[in-house]
């Protein structure tokens, strides 16, 4: 169910793209800049969930649509067990630094004071991850993926009114990662975040 999402994100997106488009008034938006802080917990990769901050900015077109970019950073930790006679012993702590840059589309469709929008595109995912000692300093990869995933807007009559909104920001993200030469896994996971976004 999760996986058939941004499926259906993208067939939205092209549905509305393939109408009529709406010329923009003097007295609206033309583009947006913001920041962001929230949650973000990845499958195989985290103990636990963590803390991420970013920023992001993006330009309206079609009135309902933007373009969208974002740089996020975000840092945890995993623990790596050995099964040692049927008891997990520790083997090692590692420390993660991840910046994600992302680009895709938003819509949103309606007007007032609370605005849900979609959201879906594409990212490019850089992590560093600090080994032990005897393991060796540090060791960065990277990988693409896809998000997507659904928000809210608050404040402001339209999308497209000049000035200050709060902005909710739901997604679900899908990539992969491989560290201390482990074998490639799946790290899918999901993010949720408010900012604060100013459009002029």
């Amino acid at each position: 169910m999760i996986h058939r999402l941004p499926v259906t994100l993208l067939t939205v997106f092209l549905s509305v793209a393939a109408a009529p488009s709406f010329a923009q008034y003097g007295d609206e938006a033309t583009g947006y800049a913001g920041v962001r802080a929230g949650y973000i917990e990845l499958d195989d990769v985290d103990d636990e969930g963590s803390y991420n901050v970013g920023f992001f900015g993006g330009a309206f077109f079609l009135r309902h649509f933007a373009v969208e970019g974002a740089i996020d950073f975000q840092t945890s930790e995993i623990t790596l067990y050995e099964d040692e006679y049927g008891d997990e012993v520790t083997l090692a702590l590692i420390e993660r630094e991840t910046f994600a840059f992302q680009v895709g589309l938003t819509f949103s469709p309606l007007r007032g004071p609370v605005r849900p929008f979609l959201l879906g595109g594409v990212g490019y995912y850089s992590s560093q991850y600090v080994l032990p000692d005897h393991w060796g300093d540090k060791e960065r990869i990277g990988d693409g993926g896809y998000y997507g995933g659904f928000g809210l807007e608050l404040f402001g009559d339209s999308h497209l009114d000049p000035g200050f909104s709060l902005t909710w920001d739901n997604r679900w993200l899908y990539t992969k990662d491989q560290y201390v030469a482990e074998t490639e896994v799946a790290a899918d996971g999901f993010s949720s975040s408010l900012g604060l976004k100013f459009k002029f």
